[in-house]
């Protein structure tokens, strides 16, 4: 008679939905680094080390690597690099954060400047959030603004996309199924303080059904299954049809 016995090794640390949020985090911005990996993943309640991020990485056909300390730059690359940012000095800042490589730029300040650098930034963000979050390269800087801004800020960011009228050309259901925005609508939802959170889950749940039917609706369905699962919110289950609504 034949026995099957459990397999031998650990079990995989990374379960394949956390795998595949890695990997579409890494084809997305390729520049992330293992540690931005490790922390979506602790907040999605998974701890891992690097090594494991690497390891998994590795059996997807993908290898991590450092970025170089010196720039393959020749002097008169730079050169060329330093006049094209002179003339271009006083383009509108909303002109950087759509730009291919300027929006690393304005990335990096967020990320380790000054406060008061960047309250200057998410100031010019104000008001165009839907605008910015549907654009391929902008989207990656109002993302870094709603991690990096005050939480004073961070709530009016949230609140210029949940305070618009609801329906099917509100500015959050727009988002929600964008391909870019999509990812900005999911960290809003990660950032967001308890009773903002809640907003945001109870403005989205009329559109269950829709989103269903988009790719990019279905990660917005997948993070709130696990704010569901981890605060037992009172809201109902997530699956069912809606009343209608969408």
């Amino acid at each position: 008679m034949t026995v099957n016995h459990p397999r031998s090794g650990a079990p995989c640390k990374i379960s394949p939905r956390g795998a595949s949020m890695i990997m579409r985090k890494v084809r997305d911005q390729p520049r992330t680094t293992r540690q931005d990996l490790v922390n979506d993943l602790k907040r999605a309640g998974t701890s891992v080390s690097k090594k494991t991020i690497s390891n998994t990485l590795r059996r997807h056909g993908l290898k991590s690597c450092s970025a170089r300390k010196i720039p393959l730059l020749k002097p008169a690359h730079v050169q060329a690099r330093l006049k094209f940012a002179n003339d271009h000095l006083d383009d509108p800042e909303e002109e950087w954060e759509k730009d291919q490589y300027g929006n690393y730029v304005i990335q990096h300040v967020l990320e380790h400047g000054r406060p008061e650098d960047k309250s200057k930034i998410v100031a010019e963000v104000r008001g165009k959030v839907l605008l910015l979050s549907q654009h391929k390269f902008a989207s990656n800087v109002v993302e870094k603004c709603v991690i990096h801004s005050s939480r004073a800020e961070r709530g009016l960011l949230i609140d210029e996309v949940c305070c618009q009228k609801d329906g099917p050309h509100s500015a959050l259901y727009t988002m929600m199924k964008d391909q870019y925005a999509n990812y900005v609508v999911q960290r809003m939802i990660d950032m967001a303080e308890p009773a903002q959170r809640k907003i945001i889950m109870h403005k989205i749940r009329p559109h269950i059904a829709t989103l269903r039917k988009y790719t990019y609706g279905k990660h917005i369905l997948a993070k709130l299954e696990k704010y569901y699962m981890k605060s037992g919110s009172d809201l109902g289950p997530i699956g069912g049809p809606t009343n209608g609504l969408m």
